[in-house]
């Protein structure tokens, strides 16, 4: 008979559990512990009777735990670890091919490079890279290792004049490879600050009366998709998991084109807590009226637009906008019948979306930033460098939908535990595990 105090698992169990979550994804592109989370988080929210229409949404980095490689650091490593794969034969014949690279580690080797030494190496290694791939290509290709060394000669050299010779760095993509041990990471700078990993974002509900919100959406991707595109790609599962939904906040980086056609379809508000790119001296106001009309207002007048064959016109009384203290600053074009202002329907749904934020009441105006919270659970253990102690995207989504199962049961423990209620048997079983 086990205590409670009993350490049930080992990790060879919680690998072999990975291992077959892994290659059931791999087989059939169904996430089960995913599927898992859905099923338990839509019991949680019908046993407590919670409103899904409103939900929030925002992302942070996930870093993945690897080095970060410079470009010639990486290049030397790869070099490295094709010696290991070799027979021992093939070391000691061509061990003067990968002897330079081999007498110190990928780190040191690139650290005694000179500044010159750095810039002109990159020429050597795109010969050495090119020995390589014709001596050991028939054999290994296929070996884990060798595609490895295969991607990175094509990402950071190319053919000109029948010499291979290094790429220029502005030619390698946010796809290259950042690390021979992980694959799938990519690149990303943000702020001014860089990223080699993924992206994890995070979707909760958000309807003020209710008693605790829940995540009800988690999903990994790659660092350098656009987050309105992973909001995209998401918005048709939670719709069909939750159909209530009909109110998202989120800020100015989800809001899109492609995002408007596709929440007017879903019949999905989506309220931004800001704009994306530069805001604007003069604030231009497109609304639909009553009547169903578009009233476009600026700082001093509102008039009624004309729809034309491919754009709107809005044309603003001349007289006002003489005296308009703004007028050297509005960049709306002169006519004899007035300032005229013209938009593509595509600007009329952004700018719709823009303000929907000044369309719904006060305390539903603030209600994104309380995810933002939400992200901090996730990021709070990770270590100094802000990278979790995971690699490759399928684990980094394993360890964020095992965190949202966890911070959804922790944040109804506590609101029973407020309200001195009786667990559920899904939260004792939580409370068990976790001890």
């Amino acid at each position: 008979m086990y205590g409670l105090d009993e350490n049930l698992f080992s990790e060879a169990t919680f690998y072999k559990f990975q291992k077959r979550l892994l290659d059931h994804w791999l087989k059939t592109g169904v996430n089960l512990l995913e599927l898992s989370f859905q099923k338990l988080t839509a019991s949680m929210m019908a046993s407590l009777g919670l409103k899904t229409d409103i939900i929030r949404m925002d992302s942070f980095e996930a870093m993945s735990n690897i080095t970060s490689y410079s470009r010639a650091r990486l290049v030397v490593e790869v070099l490295r670890r094709v010696f290991r794969i070799l027979s021992e034969e093939e070391q000691e014949l061509h061990n003067d091919l990968f002897a330079p690279y081999l007498k110190k580690s990928s780190s040191k080797y690139v650290y005694d490079l000179n500044s010159e030494e750095y810039v002109s190496h990159l020429d050597i290694l795109a010969k050495v890279y090119a020995k390589v791939f014709d001596k050991f290509n028939d054999k290994y290709k296929e070996n884990d290792v060798f595609k490895i060394f295969i991607r990175v000669f094509n990402e950071h050299f190319t053919i000109i004049d029948n010499k291979f010779i290094p790429k220029d760095s502005k030619d390698l993509s946010s796809d290259s490879l950042q690390s021979p041990d992980d694959e799938e990471a990519t690149f990303r700078t943000k702020r001014g600050k860089n990223f080699k990993g993924y992206v994890t974002t995070v979707t909760e509900t958000a309807n003020p009366d209710n008693k605790v919100q829940l995540i009800v959406d988690i999903s990994t991707d790659a660092n350098n998709v656009d987050d309105s595109n992973i909001l995209n790609s998401r918005i048709d599962t939670i719709k069909e998991q939750y159909e209530a939904v009909d109110e998202l906040h989120a800020d100015g980086a989800y809001g899109s084109k492609e995002n408007d056609e596709k929440l007017e379809k879903l019949d999905i508000t989506m309220v931004q807590t800001a704009i994306r790119g530069r805001k604007p001296k003069v604030k231009i106001i497109i609304k639909k009226t009553e009547v169903g009309d578009f009233a476009v207002e600026c700082p001093l007048q509102e008039v009624i637009a004309n729809e034309g064959k491919k754009k709107y016109k809005a044309i603003f009384n001349n007289d006002v906008c003489e005296n308009c203290p703004l007028a050297d600053k509005c960049k709306m074009k002169n006519s004899k019948k007035g300032r005229v202002f013209y938009f593509s329907k595509e600007q009329l749904k952004a700018s719709i979306r823009n303000n929907n934020i000044d369309n719904i009441p006060k305390e539903r105006q603030k209600l994104r930033p309380n995810v933002e919270a939400t992200v901090k659970e996730f990021t709070k253990n990770l270590n100094h460098k802000g990278k979790f102690k995971l690699r490759g995207r399928f684990k980094v989504a394993l360890h964020a939908i095992a965190m949202s199962i966890s911070i959804n049961l922790g944040r109804i423990y506590r609101l029973f535990r407020k309200n001195r209620v009786v667990f559920p048997v899904f939260v004792q079983i939580y409370l068990f595990l976790s001890i």
